[in-house]
């Protein structure tokens, strides 16, 4: 009921009714949605997400956050240590910070538990581009091309530099337990 459009966000749904009406259109404004007496919109979703509290998200989109993209290649340096990353060239513009996070996505008919990175790979190459990549847990398949869309769920913990490639498997085997956990 307070949707603003156009030139200086001058249109509104009075002038919107006026237009649909002049043209036959069928239109009706949808009241707008409160959650805890504060209204649901999208400056709210985004904080909620750039602050990383992810799950605070379904109350407010009736959904989990999803990212989607398609798969491309990378450098292989999860599958080297045990854990296959697809690397998501992603079209979502709303990010959660970096980090390590649970997630699922729905594969060939069957849903999927992931672990979800972004970040700029501190560990690998001392930082560089942001990227966005997820282990999908018990899955070995190729992937490259396919277009997915990635549930974020919880944040599992912040990114950070490991000592050795070693230390950083270890780690992702506790995240892997994390992601599987029921809460997650």
């Amino acid at each position: 009921d307070d949707f603003r459009f156009g030139k200086d966000r001058r249109g509104n749904i009075k002038l919107l009714g006026e237009f649909c009406e002049q043209h036959g259109m069928a239109f009706s404004a949808v009241p707008r949605l409160e959650l805890d007496g504060k209204p649901i919109s999208s400056t709210t979703i985004r904080k909620i997400v750039a602050a990383g509290d992810l799950d605070k998200v379904p109350r407010y989109l009736g959904r989990y956050l999803s990212c989607v993209g398609t798969v491309v290649h990378g450098d292989k340096t999860g599958r080297r240590i045990g854990f296959p990353t697809a690397n998501i060239d992603v079209e979502s513009e709303l990010l959660p910070p970096d980090g390590i996070y649970a997630g699922h996505l729905d594969l060939k008919g069957l849903r999927r538990k992931a672990m979800i990175y972004l970040g700029r790979r501190p560990t690998v190459t001392g930082g560089g581009e942001r990227r966005f990549e997820a282990h999908i847990i018990d899955y070995d398949g190729d992937l490259y091309g396919e277009y997915l869309e990635i549930y974020i769920t919880k944040k599992l913990r912040d990114d950070r530099k490991f000592a050795s490639l070693d230390e950083l498997r270890l780690q992702l085997e506790m995240d892997k337990a994390a992601a599987l956990a029921p809460d997650a």
